[in-house]
């Protein structure tokens, strides 16, 4: 906050100009900035010409470096984003209109899903690992893992063709 000129015309605290006195009510006081009448502290950056480094001690070119690499690697990533999120949007569009006009398939009758074909919809297979086996050990399916239908093959679950 400025202070109140003293209006004495003497330098010092007051703002004068020229050694004539200056008071809230005169039009130049106004007209002034306010940098003028509050002087501000601004630091000052050193800057050593023989190590090239800047106050915080790291490298003028070291700092350029790093600023470009995160310019080019901020870019690539912003591209791929933007093309990733174009092609999803088009192969979305695409298959909604492929499905309007496609029949459904015959093999799963539509329904993208048929009863496991190893396991037979009991979600086991019995299996030994000898070529003559003593004990058969009933396992989990590796087809359908346990679920008893597996995915239609002929339309790969999308229930058109």
């Amino acid at each position: 906050m400025p202070q109140r000129p003293t209006g004495n015309g003497t330098r010092g605290s007051d703002s004068t100009l020229s050694g004539r006195s200056l008071s809230y009510t005169d039009p130049l006081y106004h007209s002034r900035p306010r940098s003028f009448l509050v002087p501000v502290a601004r630091p000052l950056i050193v800057y050593n010409k023989r190590t090239r480094t800047m106050p915080g001690g790291s490298h003028q070119p070291l700092r350029a470096l790093a600023s470009a690499a995160g310019l080019v690697f901020g870019g690539i990533f912003t591209l791929s984003l933007a093309s990733s999120v174009t092609i999803r949007a088009l192969q979305s569009n695409t298959e909604s209109k492929r499905k309007k006009v496609a029949r459904p398939c015959t093999v799963c009758k539509g329904k993208g899903f048929y009863v496991c074909k190893l396991c037979g919809g009991s979600s086991t297979i019995e299996w030994s690992p000898l070529y003559e086996p003593i004990v058969i050990n009933p396992c989990l399916c590796p087809t359908c893992d346990g679920n008893k239908v597996q995915r239609c093959l002929n339309c790969l679950g999308k229930c058109y063709i």
